[in-house]
């Protein structure tokens, strides 16, 4: 298992897809042989699932981890239980039905980035389709949409419903904004330093603490390093970060 893990963090060093796609395999095998994760591989998961794309495997993974694995009587030894099986979750649902209470903090950053993906999706989509209006044929407006929504949006039935007919959309932008508004400050309240370093993470980055504890600069720099390059390669999304802390 140590050996995995050291083969994962050589990949991570390699910025492109088939590695990030390697890695993730890796761990997610490494949590099938250990499904408890006292090694703490659950952390780096969503955030690989953001590089790809794959929203709704980032949002189904996190889920379970909100709710099966905060269950006080799920038996851990019990390998007949089922796994990681939350399929399809709605990634816009409201924050009541996930347990954060004491959520890794890697996980809080990237639910907030996923959250934030949606909402951006649809704020381009309702642009694009004002912009357009009648001009532009059904069917390419279709294949605008689905390069603009992640797999998150596109796996939600009510939400395409409404994007189909052009129905409550700035609805849907408004609830996501209010849930990121929410995860924004709950993420600030566990770990002040975490927005800030992001938006000027100097040498935070490379740092690599043997050891943290909650709250602190060196969980920062832990979540720093798993999380870096989601926010990264998601168009926007640092630059929305550092005018919400200059704010």
């Amino acid at each position: 298992m140590r050996a995995r893990y050291d083969h994962v963090e050589a990949l991570l060093k390699i910025k492109n897809r088939t590695a990030v796609q390697t890695a993730l395999d890796h761990l997610l095998d490494m949590l099938r042989l250990n499904r408890s994760d006292n090694m703490g591989l659950r952390a780096l998961v969503p955030a690989l699932c953001l590089r790809l794309n794959k929203d709704q495997q980032a949002y189904d993974f996190l889920k379970w981890w909100y709710t099966t694995a905060t269950d006080d009587h799920h038996d851990w030894g019990n390998i007949d239980l089922p796994h990681l099986d939350i399929v399809n979750a709605d990634a816009s649902e409201p924050l009541q039905t996930l347990n954060m209470e004491y959520s890794d903090l890697s996980h809080r950053a990237m639910l907030f980035l996923l959250k934030w993906r949606l909402q951006s999706g649809l704020q381009a989509l309702d642009s694009a389709s004002v912009v357009a209006g009648d001009k532009v044929p059904s069917e390419l407006l279709t294949q605008i949409r689905l390069q603009m929504l992640s797999s998150a949006a596109q796996n939600n039935v009510t939400l395409m419903r409404d994007v189909e007919h052009g129905r409550d959309i700035e609805g849907h932008i408004g609830q996501l904004a209010q849930q990121s508004d929410i995860l924004f400050d709950a993420l600030s309240d566990a770990n002040k330093y975490y927005w800030a370093t992001l938006a000027e993470p100097g040498d935070h980055l490379t740092a690599r603490p043997p050891h943290y504890s909650q709250g602190t600069v060196s969980e920062m720099q832990l979540s720093l390093s798993q999380t870096y390059d989601a926010w990264v390669e998601t168009p926007g999304a640092l630059e929305w970060v550092k005018s919400k802390v200059a704010a």
